[in-house]
């Protein structure tokens, strides 16, 4: 894999966990801030769905890691290919 390919890479993996992380930190003070919620029904329900947010962004970031590093062997392939083929 060339080197900007990499760089590109990186980058773009390094922007998608701070942006999880960013993510997790506001649910985290939503949560909090639902301990303040009187009415227990509203409480629960919104608790349910603030953890499905969760879990579904973190499902995400696993998705594009996966994607990437299929992408990144794929390129990886494709270059042993060409030396082989320039030999």
């Amino acid at each position: 894999m060339h080197n900007s390919t990499k760089l590109v890479h990186s980058s773009a993996i390094r922007a998608e966990v701070r942006r999880h992380d960013n993510i997790q930190k506001t649910l985290t003070k939503v949560l909090k801030q639902l301990e303040r919620v009187d009415d227990q029904h509203l409480k629960t329900g919104l608790k349910v769905y603030i953890h499905s947010v969760q879990a579904e962004a973190v499902c995400c970031l696993a998705v594009d890691k996966g994607r990437q590093a299929e992408e990144e062997e794929s390129e990886e392939r494709d270059g042993e290919r060409r030396e082989v083929f320039q030999l």
